[in-house]
């Protein structure tokens, strides 16, 4: 699968790699779960990373980064727009 079919085919929640690249299913899951928590929630990164089964948040960070293009930090402020005073 091309990287632009990869886009269109998870437009809601892009990755930036072919899911051909990812072996194992739930890493995938785990990562949709992750942005989505990022997007909806508060919860901190290392209690995400947790509860979508990483032992490591520093993995979990590392992982995230170069599969979704952007540090768990950085995805999440781009969905938390600051209103202005």
């Amino acid at each position: 699968m091309s990287k632009t079919k990869a886009h269109t085919a998870y437009s809601h929640r892009p990755l930036l790699v072919e899911t051909s690249q990812i072996r194992d299913g739930r890493i995938m899951d785990g990562l949709r779960q992750a942005q989505y928590l990022l997007e909806t929630t508060d919860h901190a990164v290392e209690r995400i990373a947790g509860q979508i089964g990483f032992g490591s948040p520093t993995t979990f960070r590392e992982r995230f980064k170069r599969l979704v293009g952007a540090s768990p930090q950085a995805y999440r402020r781009s969905f938390h727009v600051r209103r202005p005073s």
